[in-house]
């Protein structure tokens, strides 16, 4: 059978040459294959259905190709307040036009109206879409701020939150009661955020530490008399509230030394701290980690001790517990 010659292959070309021509010849067959017009991938098909086309303004058919790509706009929609915004709404919120009556926080006791919070309002969605969209025709949505005020000097305290705005501070400023994304306006006093001074207040210490000042020294050597050089240091934990009809906390006691969350003493009280009246702050209970709730009365070197505040009736430890054990 006569074998098949390649007359356009050199025979006396080293292997490697010949392997290199035939792979050229192959690649030129190819191109010349692919531009033919009877190659099926050149022939037109109809438009599948699931492909969605649209129409521009001249009524052509064009492809639904993502847009371009554009820089992002100018202004952040949900940007923070900034340190100058804030205080500009403190001013704004401390004028006498606003009648507020309100107190510097730092010195504000719970009977004084006093800001809690300032925080941005986040714009509605529909019209950050509508900016982002098209930044360099529509314009960006006003800026408001959330304030949320304590009203400890009305005569019936309560907690509210407002919506100021828009920014800046201008004579257009307003503030309205912000319910449009909370269920109970008012909020009942009682059931206010938890604040610093509810547990570093004078009375705590007078109403609350002081009758157990012995114990402090004796049991755990330390001192808590609300002043520059005592040695124990307290915080609070919830939960203060259910309904807002009370506010009591679990008072701690910790060293005063450089980070005092480390340093805890296993020893609590369950006080009331509800109202404004803080002449009426009182102890409930004492508690410690190992599940142990007593009436407030407490035991030195054997010899039991009243620390002042048993005006509750004396009950049996298991119910009191029992009872109590979700407040603890």
């Amino acid at each position: 059978m006569p074998s098949l010659k390649t007359d356009f292959v050199d025979k006396t070309a080293s292997p490697r040459i010949r392997y290199r021509l035939i792979a050229l010849l192959s690649l030129d067959a190819f191109l010349l294959f692919k531009s033919a017009p009877f190659f099926p991938s050149d022939q037109p098909h109809p438009p599948s259905p699931d492909v969605h086309h649209t129409e521009d303004s001249t009524g052509q058919r064009v492809a639904s190709t993502p847009p371009p790509a554009s820089p992002p706009p100018h202004l952040n929609p949900w940007s923070s307040l900034t340190i100058s915004e804030i205080v500009q709404i403190q001013d704004w919120l401390f004028a006498p036009e606003q009648a507020l009556n309100l107190t510097q926080v730092e010195v504000a006791a719970p009977s004084d109206n006093h800001i809690f919070l300032v925080k941005i309002y986040y714009p509605p969605k529909q019209a950050v879409l509508d900016y982002l969209s098209s930044p360099s025709t529509v314009n960006p949505p006003p800026r408001f701020a959330c304030v949320t005020l304590h009203h400890g000097a009305a005569q019936h305290p309560f907690v509210r939150n407002y919506l100021v705005g828009p920014l800046p501070i201008a004579p257009h400023t307003s503030m309205s009661p912000l319910t449009d994304i909370y269920q109970v306006d008012p909020i009942p006093y009682n059931a206010r955020a938890w604040y610093i001074n509810d547990w570093s207040s004078p009375e705590i210490y007078s109403n609350i530490a002081a009758p157990v000042a012995e114990a402090f020294k004796e049991l755990f050597g330390g001192q808590a008399a609300g002043l520059p050089n005592d040695t124990l240091v307290a915080g609070g934990a919830g939960p203060f509230s259910y309904d807002g009809s009370f506010r009591h906390l679990w008072l701690s006691w910790c060293r005063s030394i450089s980070g005092p969350f480390l340093h805890p003493l296993n020893f609590f009280q369950y006080i009331d701290i509800s109202g404004t009246d803080t002449s009426q702050w009182k102890l409930l209970k004492l508690g410690n980690y190992h599940g142990k709730s007593t009436r407030p009365c407490y035991q030195l070197q054997g010899r039991p001790r009243c620390c002042g505040h048993c005006q509750l009736p004396l009950e049996n430890d298991d119910e009191s517990r029992s009872r109590d054990s979700s407040l603890v």
